[in-house]
């Protein structure tokens, strides 16, 4: 909803404020799409983890 709404009404082209907003709108994506990777290619050190943690709740 952020996105559409800057675009929307141009905020992103307001000198320095819009520069902040397209900031707040890129660092998330940016810090969920580097996670997501991380744990993809951690996969397999991460399932011991979780079958612990199934144990442990039985």
């Amino acid at each position: 909803m952020e996105v559409r709404y800057d675009l929307e009404y141009g905020v992103w082209s307001h000198g320095a404020n819009g520069l902040v907003e397209l900031a707040i709108d890129i660092v998330p994506l940016a810090v969920a799409t580097l996670l997501t990777r991380w744990v993809w290619f951690h996969r397999r050190e991460l399932e011991p983890v979780r079958e612990e943690a199934a144990r442990a709740g039985q």
